[in-house]
């Protein structure tokens, strides 16, 4: 599948810094040319079971150019947020226009290898390990700020393998926070803010 998300981890010192890097899709597609006009008619790449994926892109650019590929500089839109070691709390965040160069790609199952056994008392960015880590760590942090006394319930999706709750509730929260940061970014923004489509939605069932 494409990868077209990644997160990195470094430490400031008095505070750390979480990334979270989405391809940059509009540096390869032109506005207005024939493959964003296909794009936008497709709308999503679609997985259908048990066969090969439906891309809204070429494949020449799902799967290489668009592809955050462990070792190769891909321009990224990214979401740099600064939290300070022992409160937990956000001091600084941006965004920013910029180059990756994953690591490594990863799956659910070895994330999950790297968290089962963090305790959560101390904090190292010595290794790969580490930084996922503290990744997982400020995941669980936003997570517990964001649903409150609900933090404690997930009701059970079926694609997701119980034994690999912590690795995807990480990668989802993350990504829950940049949603809502560049949501935050787009309705307040004094170009954007007029133009920018809402989806109002209804209140959840008592039940």
């Amino acid at each position: 599948r494409d990868l077209d998300d990644a997160i990195s981890v470094r430490d400031l010192g008095e505070c750390y810094e979480i990334g979270v890097h989405i391809a940059d899709v509009s540096a390869c597609v032109p506005s207005g040319s024939c493959i964003d006009e296909e794009a936008q008619r497709r709308g999503v790449t679609y997985y259908p079971p048990a066969n090969d994926p439906i891309h809204m892109l070429p494949p020449k650019l799902s799967q290489e150019l668009c592809t955050l590929l462990p070792g190769e500089d891909r321009k990224v839109i990214s979401l740099f947020v600064e939290i300070q070691k022992g409160t937990d709390r956000i001091v600084k965040r941006n965004f920013s226009l910029s180059h990756a160069r994953s690591d490594k790609k990863l799956t659910y199952e070895e994330a999950e290898e790297y968290i089962k056994d963090f305790s959560g008392s101390e904090l190292r960015f010595d290794t790969l390990e580490d930084s996922v880590a503290v990744a997982f760590h400020f995941s669980r942090v936003h997570r517990k700020y964001r649903l409150q006394d609900g933090y404690y319930y997930d009701k059970s999706d079926d694609h997701r393998h119980l034994g690999n709750r912590r690795s995807h509730q990480m990668i989802e929260e993350l990504m829950i926070m940049m949603n809502s940061f560049v949501a935050e970014f787009l309705t307040n923004g004094p170009q954007t803010m007029n133009v920018i489509p809402l989806r109002c939605q209804g209140p959840p069932a008592p039940h």
